[in-house]
C-alpha cells in the first residue's frame, strides 16, 4: 500500500514541480543564449537590458528551485491530512506511519531533484575547467583565513 501512496503523491506533487523545472532549465537556455549574443562588441541598451532581466529572473529561479519543494510539502500535508480531504485520506486503510513515510519519501525525492537542477545551470553556463577553478579558489578563500590556527 505504501507504494500506491507514493505512486499517488508523485503525480499530485509532479503537477506543480515539473513546471518549474522546465522553467528554470528554460531560463538557462534563455541565459546561455544571452551570454553568447552580449559577449560581442557595441550592444543596443535594449539587448542590455533583456540580459539584466534574464540574470534576475535566473537568480529567481534558483531561489524558487530552494523554496518550492519545501512549500509544497507543507501545503500537500495540510491540504491532504488536515483539511476535508483529511477526512476522507484517514479512512484508508493504511497507518499514519505509511502516509507520512510516503510524504517524506516524496519530498527527499523533489529536494534530490532540485539540488541537482540547481547546479545543471552553472555546469551549462560555463566552462568546465573554469568553473572547478572559481570552485578551487573558494574553497582556498575559506581555508586562508583559518591558516593562523595551523602555524
Amino acid at each position: 500500500m505504501l507504494s500506491k501512496l507514493i505512486k499517488h503523491e508523485f503525480r499530485a506533487t509532479s503537477r506543480i514541480m515539473w513546471p518549474v523545472f522546465l522553467g528554470m532549465l528554460a531560463l538557462t537556455a534563455l541565459m546561455r543564449f544571452s551570454q553568447l549574443l552580449l559577449n560581442g562588441g557595441h550592444i543596443p541598451w535594449l539587448l542590455q537590458l533583456i540580459g539584466v532581466l534574464l540574470v534576475i529572473g535566473f537568480m529567481m529561479g534558483l531561489g524558487a528551485l530552494a523554496f518550492v519543494p519545501l512549500v509544497l510539502s507543507a501545503v500537500r500535508w495540510r491540504d491532504h491530512v488536515l483539511k476535508d480531504e483529511g477526512y476522507l485520506t484517514l479512512t484508508l486503510p493504511v497507518s499514519l506511519h505509511q502516509l507520512l513515510i510516503s510524504k517524506l519519501i516524496v519530498s527527499a525525492v523533489w529536494y534530490a531533484a532540485a539540488f541537482l537542477l540547481f547546479f545543471l545551470p552553472f555546469l551549462l553556463l560555463f566552462p568546465l575547467s573554469a568553473l572547478l577553478l572559481h570552485i578551487a579558489a573558494v574553497i582556498l578563500g575559506f581555508l586562508r583565513p583559518a591558516s593562523f590556527l595551523f602555524r
